[in-house]
C-alpha cells in the first residue's frame, strides 16, 4: 500500500512496458511477463500521457492529492504490482531519475528513403529475399472440389486453366540472380509436379541452394521420386488411407523429411485427421483451416481472435514494434508464376514477370509499392483498437474474408 504522505516520490514507467494511449483508453503491457491493465479512466490516461511527454522521460513526481484519490492510488498500485510502474524516493539534491523509452526507428525505412533523393528504396533489396516460391506448371489430373481457392489461403498446390510452365532458361535465371541471397525457403510447386519435365533437374540448377528445396504435391500425385529433398504433402478430406499410407511408407525408405498438410473445414475434420495422424504414425504435419464459403461459423468459433487468445502468450517489445512496421507473414517472400508473373503473395497484384524483371527490380517495386510487406494493421478498424499491433499480423485469410481483421472484437 502507499501510505507516506509526507515522503516525496518519483513515479516511473518501466522502459519494457508498451503504452496504448487514447483518449479515452488506456494499454499498459509488461513485455517480459505478458501481464497487462486496461482502463478507460480519465485520469489514469493523464498519468501515462505526461510520463510520456519528451520533457518528463518517463518519470514524474507522485503528486500529494493522489492519496484522496482511490481510483488513482488502486492504480497506482496495481501497477507497481504488475512491475509496471516503480517508485523512488526522491533525492535531496533534486536529481530526476529518467527511463530511456524505446522508439521504433528503422534505419533503412523505405518511406524515409523515398523521400531523400541520395537515396533508393532497392539498397541492398536482395538481401531481404527469405523466401521464393515457384510454381512450375499448372497442369494436374485431379480436380479437388476447393483447388483454386487453397492456395489463395495458404502455401497449397493448385491447378489453372492455362497450361504454362517454366523453362530451363528461367530456373537458370533465378538460380543465377539468387545465388547470394539469403533464402531459406524454396518452395517447388505446381499442378501435379510430378508431370513437370525438369523435376529432377531442379535439385541440379538449384545446386547452390540444394538444402533450402521443398517439394510440394497433392498426396494422390505424389510418386517415388528420384533424388533427396524435403517433401511437403497436401492431404485433403475425405482422405484416401491406402494412397497416403504410401507417401508414408516412402518417406520411411527415403529416411528425408516429409511434412504434411491437412486441409480442413470443421471440428469434426479436426478429429478425423487426428486418427489417421496416429494410424499412419505421421510426426511431421500441419493443419490448414479452408474457408469454402460456408464454414463461417467454424472459423469464428476455432479461428478469429478473442482477448483471451491475443494474451495467451508474452508478445516481445520486439515483436511488438516488428508488427508496427512489417508484415512478417508476407516480408521476404516471393512468388513466381508458371507463366512469369511475380507477386510478393498470392492475392495481391502483380509485380512484374521474371523474364523481363530481375528480382532485383522486382524487390525494389515492392518495396515501394507495398503490395503485402508492409501491410500493417494501420486501417479501420484495427487502427482504432487497444491491440493494434499485439495482434498477429494481416494473414491471407483477411484477403479472402474481404476484411482487415479476423477476431471477435470488432
Amino acid at each position: 500500500m502507499i501510505e507516506n504522505k509526507d515522503k516525496k516520490q518519483w513515479i516511473a514507467i518501466e522502459n519494457w512496458i508498451y503504452a496504448v494511449i487514447r483518449p479515452n483508453q488506456l494499454l499498459l503491457y509488461n513485455t517480459r511477463t505478458g501481464q497487462y491493465m486496461i482502463s478507460q479512466e480519465s485520469e489514469h490516461v493523464s498519468i501515462v500521457a505526461k510520463m510520456h511527454e519528451k520533457k518528463n522521460l518517463g518519470v514524474i513526481l507522485f503528486e500529494e492529492d493522489w492519496f484522496e484519490n482511490q481510483k488513482i492510488l488502486s492504480f497506482i498500485e496495481e501497477a507497481v504490482e504488475k512491475n509496471i510502474f516503480t517508485l523512488e524516493d526522491y533525492r535531496e539534491d533534486g536529481l530526476k531519475p529518467i527511463r530511456l523509452m524505446p522508439v521504433l526507428n528503422i534505419q533503412k525505412d523505405v518511406e524515409r528513403m523515398k523521400r531523400n533523393p541520395d537515396r533508393s528504396a532497392g539498397e541492398s533489396s536482395l538481401s531481404y529475399l527469405t523466401e521464393l516460391s515457384l510454381y512450375v506448371n499448372d497442369s494436374c489430373p485431379l480436380h479437388c472440389k476447393h483447388c483454386g481457392q487453397l492456395n489463395k489461403q495458404f502455401m497449397c498446390c493448385g491447378r489453372d486453366k492455362d497450361d504454362f510452365s517454366l523453362d530451363a532458361g528461367v530456373l537458370a535465371k533465378i538460380a543465377a540472380q539468387i545465388k547470394y541471397a539469403p533464402i531459406m525457403k524454396l518452395n517447388i510447386l505446381g499442378g501435379d509436379i510430378f508431370s513437370y519435365p525438369l523435376l529432377d533437374k531442379i535439385p541440379e540448377i538449384f545446386s547452390d541452394k540444394k538444402e533450402q528445396l521443398h517439394f510440394w504435391s497433392h498426396y494422390k500425385n505424389f510418386q517415388a521420386p528420384n533424388f533427396d529433398a524435403v517433401w511437403e504433402i497436401v492431404v485433403d478430406l475425405p482422405v484416401d488411407e491406402q494412397v497416403l499410407s504410401y507417401c508414408v511408407s516412402e518417406s520411411i525408405k527415403q529416411k528425408t523429411q516429409y511434412n504434411y498438410h491437412f486441409i480442413i473445414q470443421n471440428e469434426e475434420e479436426v478429429n478425423l485427421v487426428e486418427k489417421i495422424i496416429n494410424k499412419l504414425d505421421i510426426q511431421t504435419f500441419e493443419m490448414h483451416p479452408c474457408y469454402s464459403g460456408e464454414n463461417i461459423d467454424f472459423f469464428e468459433s476455432c479461428i478469429f481472435l478473442n482477448k483471451e487468445d491475443i494474451f495467451g502468450d508474452t508478445i516481445s517489445q520486439r515483436r511488438i514494434f516488428c508488427n508496427q512496421a512489417l508484415n512478417s507473414n508476407f516480408f521476404g517472400s516471393l512468388t513466381v508464376f508458371s507463366n512469369g508473373d511475380v507477386a510478393a503473395q498470392v492475392n495481391v497484384p502483380v509485380l512484374g514477370n521474371i523474364s523481363t524483371d530481375s528480382l532485383l527490380e522486382l524487390i525494389t517495386r515492392e518495396l515501394e509499392q507495398n503490395t503485402a510487406w508492409r501491410k500493417v494493421r494501420n486501417v479501420p478498424p484495427c487502427n482504432d483498437c487497444l491491440f493494434q499491433y499485439l495482434c498477429p499480423p494481416v494473414s491471407s485469410y483477411e484477403a479472402v474474408f474481404k476484411r482487415e481483421n479476423l477476431c471477435a472484437l470488432y
